[in-house]
């Protein structure tokens, strides 16, 4: 059932469609949020250098100078080939790679106890960060096919004179995507800083919160293989 009036919202084969007519289906968005929310709740980001110097031992100077750097050139080289490189072998299955980066970030920041593996967390950190740009182009292009499947005459040469331009469309699905995973990505960094925050002054150890954060990208993963193609 589809329901349009004047500038007002429509519902179209259980998808939403916005004021500008760009179909979107709830669901496959609210999949690709719940992946990115999950991925991105980590509450022990904010406690990351004390984390490393309380507990697993190195010096401030080690984590300012032999640590950190290396985020930043293996940055340098992700951004770099990360379009050409999502292209050739597909943006899911980029975006599944740069959760597995994640995750192994995650296990090493847990259980890794020299300084060659605190750099490779940084590394690895770097490509699941790179992925993080593409995961918005996948969503694009999953909503790209949904409002494939809600208008399959779009190419008609005499139009529906009640469906509003393509172009209004794509914008408006573009719009909503948008916001959808800019909100999924800086609620759950505001949620994680805050719940770790309040944690760690109830008594919560730093351990327990990298715990905590390998957990939630853990879930990610599994929710990221079920995305839908």
């Amino acid at each position: 059932t589809t329901a349009r009036g004047d500038g007002a919202p429509g519902m179209e084969g259980g998808g939403g469609v916005d004021a500008a007519g760009g179909g979107v289906h709830t669901w496959r968005l609210a999949h690709v949020c719940a992946f990115a929310f999950l991925l991105h709740l980590k509450p022990s980001e904010p406690h990351i250098v004390p984390y490393l110097t309380d507990v697993k031992g190195f010096t401030n100077e080690s984590v300012a100078n032999d640590i950190f750097p290396v985020s930043v050139y293996a940055s340098l080289v992700f951004y770099l080939v990360a379009r050409p490189v999502s292209r050739r072998i597909g943006l899911k299955t980029f975006v599944l790679l740069g959760a597995t980066c994640k995750l192994w970030t995650r296990i090493l920041l847990v259980w890794g106890t020299s300084l060659a593996a605190m750099q490779f967390t940084q590394v690895l950190f770097a490509a699941g960060s790179s992925a993080d740009a593409i995961l918005l182009a996948y969503a694009y292009a999953v909503a790209r096919k949904d409002d494939g499947d809600a208008h399959p005459n779009s190419s008609n040469p005499t139009p529906d004179p009640n469906d509003p331009p393509s172009s209004a469309r794509r914008g408006g699905r573009y719009r909503t995507v948008t916001a959808a995973i800019t909100a999924s990505h800086l609620g759950s960094y505001t949620l994680a800083a805050l719940f770790g925050q309040i944690a760690y002054e109830s008594g919560a150890s730093y351990a327990s919160l990298f715990h905590f954060s390998l957990g939630s990208v853990a879930a990610g993963c599994v929710v990221g293989g079920l995305l839908p193609s």
